[in-house]
């Protein structure tokens, strides 16, 4: 009978166990406007570097003005799971941004064109995150466009809990 009792403990332990190391939050994200859809495609680290790689569309019928800027002035903000921020304080922050197939990070993209219908790249460099953080718990995107009515300093478009990816 101990055995039995032991051996359902057991297993009554391990499925508890299992399931609470499954439940992650989901990855949730607040665009600030109905017309402009972001999908978080990876964030994928290697040592304190994170790339963070998103599809944004803008759904609606008419093409909108766009810039988007990394951390420079806090103009966007990056926060992990540990409590660290990565914002600017210095001339390129702690976040860099590249807008479609750019060459290379830079601090912002200025005059660029989100066009109606047409899925456009857009990623993050994120520097000097410990190894130890497991997801990114905020970002808080500077976005400046008049069509969806937006400026930099507003924040409208945040994402949350957007895990980690290390080999």
């Amino acid at each position: 009978m101990k055995k039995i009792f032991a051996l359902f403990l057991l297993t009554f332990t391990l499925s508890f166990a299992s399931n609470a190391v499954a439940q992650t939050s989901p990855i949730e994200i607040v665009t600030g406007h109905p017309d402009l859809n972001i999908k978080v495609k990876r964030c994928a680290a290697s040592g304190n570097t994170v790339i963070l790689d998103m599809i944004f569309t803008n759904t609606g019928t008419q093409d909108a003005d766009f810039e988007i800027w990394g951390s420079y002035a806090s103009n966007s903000e990056f926060y992990d799971d540990e409590g660290n921020s990565y914002h600017g304080n210095d001339l390129w922050g702690k976040a860099t941004v590249k807008f479609a197939n750019a060459p290379k990070y830079d601090a912002s993209a200025e005059n660029k064109k989100l066009l109606a219908g047409v899925p456009t790249k857009v990623s993050f460099k994120i520097t000097d995150v410990p190894v130890s953080a497991q997801n990114i718990a905020l970002v808080e995107l500077g976005i400046k466009s008049q069509v969806f009515d937006m400026n930099l300093y507003n924040k409208k478009t945040q994402l949350r809990n957007i895990p980690i990816t290390r080999k």
